[in-house]
This record gives C-alpha cells, sequence and structure tokens, in this order.
C-alpha cells in the first residue's frame, strides 16, 4: 500500500486545444479560465510573429530560425519553471505524507478543500489523500 496526495483544481482538469481557443478567440466567443491560460501563449506567439524585426525579415529561412530560437528559450525556461515548481510540490507533498499531519489551514483530514485567489483569479483547490494498492 503506498500514500497518494492528489491535487485537484476545480475547472482546470483539461487543457483544451490551441486551434480551439484561437476559434472560440476568431468567434469572439467567451474564454474560460483555462482557455484564458492558452490565450496568454498564444499572445506571445502572435506578438512574437507581429514584430517589427520579424516582419521586416525577407529571407524565409532566417525567420524560420528565429522563431525556433525564440521557441527553444521559451520551452527551456517553462521547462526550468515547471521543475522548480515540480520540486517544491514533491517536498511539500513529501513532508505532509511522512509527517501524517495535514495542511496547517485546515483543522481535520475532513478539511480538504481551499479557496485562493492567484492573479486576481479564484481558484477552488481540493485535496485527497488516500491509500492505494501498489502492485510490485
Amino acid at each position: 500500500m503506498a500514500v497518494e496526495l492528489a491535487t485537484k483544481i476545480a475547472k482546470h482538469s483539461t487543457i483544451p486545444k490551441i486551434s480551439d481557443v484561437i476559434k472560440k478567440i476568431a468567434d469572439a466567443k467567451p474564454l474560460n479560465e483555462v482557455d484564458l491560460l492558452i490565450k496568454v501563449a498564444i499572445d506571445d506567439y502572435t506578438s512574437q510573429i507581429n514584430s517589427a524585426l520579424y516582419t521586416s525579415l525577407k529571407d524565409e529561412s532566417l525567420k524560420n530560425d528565429i522563431l525556433k530560437n525564440w521557441l527553444s528559450s521559451v520551452k527551456m525556461a517553462v521547462r526550468k519553471r515547471r521543475r522548480e515548481l515540480l520540486q517544491q510540490i514533491a517536498e511539500i507533498k513529501f513532508s505532509l505524507i511522512l509527517s501524517k499531519k495535514w495542511f496547517e489551514e485546515f483543522a481535520s483530514f475532513d478539511e480538504n478543500t481551499l479557496d485562493v485567489t492567484v492573479d486576481k483569479k479564484k481558484l477552488s483547490i481540493k485535496f485527497e489523500m488516500a491509500e492505494k494498492e501498489v502492485n510490485v
């Protein structure tokens, strides 16, 4: 048996296709919270390809190289930040599991939902600790 601590954020369980978000934007349809996260990346990309430097270039090969380098830089930065956050999360989960204690924000293990505001957006986060059978 192994202890598992699952974290769920309401309305953030799936990531939409980029093409679906682009279509919603083009059709002026309302975007949900997860769509807005994807829109930030779309806006960054659009800003890059519409920049004065990028549009002034006539050589398609050079344009592709610049775009490829920019995308690689963004990808590396996102990966680095993701690793840092996953490490922080793992440390917290590990300490909770080993100590058999619960988050200090909660009075007991029965409490497991926390409402927080991140970047002016309200999120409902649910923590579920359970024992799971692991095949060895």
